[in-house]
């Protein structure tokens, strides 16, 4: 005779009778069943020892009890702890497993790590496949875009705030300033919704992205016989010799110059400001 055995894993709290049972919204895989037992020496001569339903061969086996191996030992909850079996845990414990082997581990998310395109254009350049085309620039202007990163929020929306500094920025004079940064991360703040990114952008490539510079430009890294290159677009034009081979014809026109916006790194406009 041939038995189904269904397990479902649970990815969200458990509430019962208004109580949260299960609040760390963790991943558990049973090690012993009553209603199964019976049914198991109901319809065989197997016992709940002999079975290999609960085994570690099937469950996997634990360590202070965190799964290591089995078939459930990848799953994750939706906080990301790791999956618990409540084998050598304490019996009859309220959460199948001791306070100590809770695995919350939260990755602080460095300011390396965050993700912002810096021109408005980014989406429709990538869209037209500059991304391959002008890996080169792009990777710079517009890694968002081209996923080179990943953004915590949705590319797709049109009028929002992707920068948790916009306000200040807006009171800095940042929309003026840093005219495409903030066109493309604080849309909303500037109250720069009116027209679409692919609205708003000419049918130029990457190339022009700083073309048209806020108020407050300067021409301190341009040179008629050698473009002003990237320097990663960042605040100084101090490492332009090395990169002048490397950049050679792809910025002709000047970088905004520095805007007395706050030093945030990366989640500021003034981070990318020549």
């Amino acid at each position: 005779m041939k038995f189904r055995l269904e397990i479902g894993i649970r990815t969200t709290a458990v509430t019962v009778a208004g109580a949260t049972t299960y609040p760390y919204a963790n991943m558990f895989v049973p090690y012993w069943d009553s209603t199964m037992d019976d049914n198991i020496n109901l319809y065989s001569d197997l016992s709940s020892s002999t079975s290999m339903i609960f085994s570690s061969d099937l469950l996997g086996s634990v360590i202070s009890g965190n799964l290591v191996d089995g078939q459930f030992a990848n799953f994750v909850g939706t906080i990301g702890e790791v999956t618990q079996r409540a084998l050598d845990q304490y019996p009859g414990q309220l959460f199948l497993f001791q306070a100590a082997t809770v695995n919350t581990i939260v990755t602080q998310q460095t300011l390396n790590q965050l993700c912002f395109n810096m021109n408005q254009c980014c989406s429709p350049w990538a869209a037209r496949g500059e991304c391959y085309n002008n890996p080169g620039v792009m990777r710079i202007v517009c890694p968002a875009s081209c996923g080179w990163c990943s953004p915590r929020y949705n590319l797709g929306d049109n009028c929002v705030n992707r920068a948790s500094t916009c306000k200040q920025f807006v009171l800095a004079g940042q929309c003026s300033l840093n005219y495409q940064w903030m066109a493309e991360n604080c849309r909303k703040e500037c109250k720069f919704c009116a027209l679409t990114r692919d609205q708003a952008c000419p049918a130029l490539g990457p190339g022009m992205a700083f073309d048209a510079p806020p108020t407050g430009s300067n021409s301190r890294c341009t040179d008629s016989s050698k473009p002003c290159c990237i320097d990663k677009l960042r605040r100084t034009c101090s490492s332009l010799p090395s990169l002048i081979k490397e950049c050679k014809g792809t910025y002709t026109s000047p970088i905004p110059s520095p805007a007395p916006a706050p030093p945030i790194a990366r989640d500021s406009p003034s981070y990318y400001a020549a």
